[in-house]
């Protein structure tokens, strides 16, 4: 208990300086943690994009292949079943060209970068001076 008559003191330099301190090495921890959970999540994005490049490229290989074999069988008997390989084929190649399209936008540079991870770190530098000035006084 404290004594009733004896003003209670406030904090001083050195007590504040040391629950600063730890503040700061906390927020650092933290900072950290979200960094991790942020490079993770961008990494399973980049996974997932390179994951579409591929299948688009595989089905673009498939599309060339039946479209080749469409074409030959096409100028062979100038039409029949040639007609539906070329649809096929087409279609396929879309898709694969979609799919393409669709990887390579998420694998850009600016949907991989930590926005979130950037933001905090900045807004807490920018209250770590503000507390540091505010305890130096």
């Amino acid at each position: 208990m404290t004594d009733p008559q004896r003003p209670i003191q406030p904090p001083s330099l050195i007590q504040n300086l040391r629950a600063l301190f730890e503040d700061t090495i906390d927020l650092f921890r933290k900072e950290i943690e979200l960094a991790k959970a942020e490079f993770s999540e961008k990494l399973s994005q980049a996974q997932s994009g390179l994951t579409m490049i591929f299948c688009g490229l595989l089905l673009c290989a498939v599309a060339t292949f039946l479209l080749a074999q469409a074409l030959v069988a096409w100028l062979a008997i100038y039409f029949g079943p040639a007609g539906a390989a070329l649809a096929i084929g087409a279609a396929v190649l879309l898709f694969g060209i979609i799919a393409l399209w669709i990887g390579a936008a998420r694998l850009k540079p600016q949907n991989l970068k930590p926005v979130r991870t950037i933001r905090a770190t900045s807004e807490n530098a920018t209250q770590f001076k503000e507390t540091f000035n505010d305890k130096i006084k």
